[in-house]
C-alpha cells in the first residue's frame, strides 16, 4: 500500500533519515556541511506542511519532540521507505 502523507499526519521513522533545520536552501549550510543531522529509527513526526515540487520531489515540514521544527525532502514514491503512518487526523 503506498503512503500518502498529508497534513496533521503522525508518522515513525522506518529508518535513521537525514533532517535539515532550515528550508532555505542557501542557509542549509554551516562551515560547509549541510545544517542538520540525523533523526533516529522509531521517533514520530507530526507533519504540519507538505508541497510536491513537478519533479514528484515532496519537501516535508514537521514538528519533532526535541529538534522542534524539521524539514525533509524526499521522493514521493520513497515514502514508504521512510515512514509509516501512526496516526492521522483528517
Amino acid at each position: 500500500m503506498k503512503l500518502k502523507i498529508k497534513e496533521n499526519m503522525l508518522i515513525t521513522l522506518k529508518r535513521k533519515t537525514w533532517y535539515y533545520e532550515t528550508s532555505d536552501h542557501n542557509a542549509r549550510r554551516k562551515d560547509g556541511y549541510p545544517a542538520g543531522g540525523f533523526l533516529d529509527k522509531d521517533e514520530q513526526l507530526l507533519v504540519c506542511e507538505i508541497k510536491k515540487a513537478k519533479t514528484g520531489t515532496l519537501k516535508m515540514k514537521s514538528l519533532h519532540r526535541t529538534k522542534n521544527t524539521v524539514y525533509m525532502f524526499f521522493d514521493e514514491k520513497d515514502a514508504n521507505y521512510f515512514f509509516k503512518t501512526t496516526n492521522t487526523c483528517n
